[in-house]
């Protein structure tokens, strides 16, 4: 993988594309793109920047705020 395609893999992870159309576009393995992403955290449903740790609620969308040392949150409430 060249250094253009891990660019351009996390361009399109910040603007919200998933591995599979990712690889689509590129012409990559799916599982090459999981494993590129996971690796220099990319991966997650959604990021806001390269290497963020903001995620957002799977309910309403909501910036969540990550604890550390804690169990990762995806939801804003218990409700």
């Amino acid at each position: 993988m060249t250094d253009l395609q891990k660019e351009q893999i996390a361009t399109l992870r910040s603007q919200g594309y998933g591995y599979k159309k990712i690889g689509e576009l590129m012409g990559l393995s799916v599982n090459t793109v999981k494993t590129y992403c996971k690796r220099n955290a990319l991966g997650g449903t959604v990021t806001n920047k390269p290497g963020s740790t903001e995620k957002v609620c799977k309910c309403c969308g909501a910036t969540l705020v990550q604890t550390p040392r804690r169990k990762r949150k995806i939801f804003c409430s218990a409700a």
